[in-house]
């Protein structure tokens, strides 16, 4: 089934992209030029804006997926796989606007 494969695609996409982060986040920015701070920010904020991107697909997959299954589907399953993408697309939102942040903050000072 189609939405199986692309729904393990964008989650496998996640994990992949919160162990990425955390590795950026803990790598000793300290140490580094103002540069290479910008450029690890950008980076950053170019992984939020795919995830949110990635997300915003999963959900256009599964509304299509429920609209050909003409109600042969578990609605409350479904509200709860999309409450779920929500709530992860909100959390990218939120490390977004936080990236965004610093992002200015450094701007401001150079």
């Amino acid at each position: 089934m189609t939405i199986n494969r692309d729904i393990k695609a964008a989650f496998v996409a996640y994990f992949i992209f919160k162990m990425k982060s955390q590795k950026i986040l803990f790598k000793g920015l300290e140490e580094a030029s103002m540069q290479d701070v910008v450029e690890t920010y950008q980076q950053e904020e170019i992984h939020l804006l795919g995830m949110i991107q990635v997300c915003e697909t999963c959900r256009d997959i599964i509304l299509n997926f429920v609209r050909q299954q003409n109600g042969k589907i578990n609605g409350i399953v479904m509200e709860n796989l999309l409450i779920s993408l929500f709530r992860v697309e909100m959390e990218q939102r939120e490390n977004l606007l936080h990236m965004q942040l610093a992002k200015a903050r450094i701007s401001s000072v150079t």
